[in-house]
């Protein structure tokens, strides 16, 4: 566990590479851009443990397990919580599907290609012959490839650049609106995307103040190579900004200071 600083930012998203082992992070500078949804070619939402359709705290449908296709086991059984903490979605997290012995779910990917498949399998801890695999939910979605670049990314404040391809997994750590509000993933681009005030990760007592675009004045562009359904409207339409002394500005720094594993 250690604690990372960063010092600039508009949107931002911090980032761990099971490929390199190390954390990286993109920011930029603020330009408005109206944005096109992304649109998914596989978007599975499944309710585990659960016999009907259910919506979740963010109006998305999720389907339910029993009786599905998706279901390859039959060894295994459904649990339905008898208590939930208020803070956690009931949907899909009221319900599991558990078993003391391994169960799986296949789901067919990329309609253009047939036989294409995805297996997942859930397999019970070995260590303890009263272990339980379970799982409450399952999200497939197909996400565009926003990431990979053959000239490499730039690391914000350094010279090295960070080359992503296939070979990179990427998993999100946090994913912040710098200077605006929350944004739910129905809220985002079609990517099903959270992001998160950054309020509560600045250091010190000088925050800054946080700045909004006017839409009627603001004109948002994108380079040619790049889609507008990176990131939503509302993350690139506030920032958070120094005061306009500069005489003051030279005694401190904006900093978002993040904890990580």
């Amino acid at each position: 566990m250690g604690t990372l600083e960063m010092t600039v930012g508009s949107g931002t998203e911090w980032w761990k590479s099971s490929h390199r082992g190390g954390q990286f992070g993109s920011a930029s500078s603020i330009h408005l851009v109206f944005a096109a949804d992304y649109i998914p070619s596989e978007q599975i939402l499944l309710n585990c443990g659960e016999s009907s359709i259910l919506n979740d705290t963010d109006t998305q449908s999720w389907t339910p397990d029993v009786g599905s296709k998706f279901l390859l086991s039959t060894k295994s059984s459904t649990s339905k919580a008898t208590t939930q903490d208020p803070l956690v979605p009931k949907v899909p997290y009221m319900t599991a599907r558990l078993s003391q012995s391994e169960f799986s779910y296949r789901f067919p990917i990329v309609p253009s290609l047939d036989g294409e498949t995805l297996t997942i399998k859930f397999t019970p801890s070995t260590n303890s012959s009263n272990a339980y695999a379970f799982v409450n939910g399952i999200e497939v979605i197909s996400m565009p490839d926003i990431y990979s670049n053959d000239n490499g990314l730039k690391l914000v404040g350094q010279d090295s650049l960070i080359f992503v391809d296939n070979t990179t997994a990427l998993e999100s750590v946090y994913r912040i609106n710098v200077g605006g509000n929350d944004i739910s993933p129905s809220g985002d681009t079609g990517l099903f995307r959270s992001w998160y005030n950054d309020q509560p990760y600045l250091y010190g007592e000088t925050v800054g103040v946080t700045v909004t675009a006017d839409p009627s004045k603001t004109i948002i562009s994108y380079p040619k190579d790049m889609p507008t359904y990176v990131a939503p409207e509302n993350v690139y339409s506030t920032a958070r900004s120094m005061r306009t002394n500069p005489q003051i500005n030279k005694n401190y720094n904006l900093t978002w200071i993040f904890t990580i594993n």
